[in-house]
């Protein structure tokens, strides 16, 4: 999990909060040096997955719109 101080309280009421609060907690950055190989890996597939919600929530939001 990232190193932030994050506490989530109670499970969030709809998918709009749930994707908010993953992307506050599994943070867009890039490695550090003192993280080992596993470590990246593990992180880079957190971040994906909140990727994967933010790009669906784009397409429901703006269905009409192309990807970029």
């Amino acid at each position: 999990m990232s190193d932030n101080n994050i506490e989530v309280i109670s499970l969030p009421t709809n998918v709009v909060q749930l994707i908010e609060i993953l992307d506050n907690i599994f943070l867009d950055e890039s490695a550090k040096l003192e993280w080992s190989d596993r470590e990246v890996w593990f992180r880079a597939g957190q971040r994906s997955v909140v990727n994967w919600l933010l790009e669906l929530k784009r397409r429901t939001e703006n269905p009409n719109d192309e990807e970029e």
